[in-house]
């Protein structure tokens, strides 16, 4: 699909207002980025993520971290090693993960939402605002990034000495 443009007809298809199109397309840009690096990057991806369920987090590391060694522009392998660090409450690593999937693929709106979650629990609510802008244009009608777009908007606006420049930037 990626040869042949599919990737880019997908990213459109998220801004469909049917729900089901939008469903189909989130699903197809999963599956082609898991599958991005090939069959064993995809298997060690899995294996990983199987581990993180069973919350073996040590040993999901030591799997993504390996991915990440043969396959560093595996843009999958760094934000799946980014919900692990989420999931064990070390935001700054998931952030910074995050931050590596988006140079890979900026319209990763996977990392874009887990940057921002990382962002509010390090408090840094313009960066959610910013990155959950930046996750709202490519799934506009994603009710889950909207939702909490207002509500960071809305903690901001209360908060002192706040201002809205990472917001307008988005």
């Amino acid at each position: 699909l990626v040869d042949v443009g599919g990737q880019r007809q997908l990213m459109q298809a998220l801004k469909s207002h049917s729900d089901d199109v939008r469903e189909v397309a989130t699903g197809a840009l999963w599956d082609l980025w898991f599958h991005e690096a090939g069959s064993q990057a995809f298997e060690m991806t899995t294996r990983a993520a199987a581990r993180m369920e069973r919350s073996e987090f040590d040993e999901a590391l030591t799997e993504l971290n390996e991915i990440i060694r043969r396959y560093p522009d595996f843009a999958e392998g760094w934000n799946r090693r980014a919900t692990a660090y989420w999931m064990m409450g070390r935001f700054e690593e998931s952030l910074s993960d995050c931050q590596k999937v988006l140079g890979l693929k900026p319209e990763h709106f996977g990392a874009w939402q887990g940057m921002a979650r990382c962002q509010m629990h390090l408090g840094d609510f313009e960066g959610a605002v910013f990155s959950l802008s930046a996750a709202a244009r490519i799934q506009p009608h994603d009710e889950g990034v909207t939702s909490l777009l207002r509500r960071c908007q809305k903690l901001l606006r209360r908060m002192p000495n706040s201002s809205s420049v990472r917001d307008e930037r988005a």
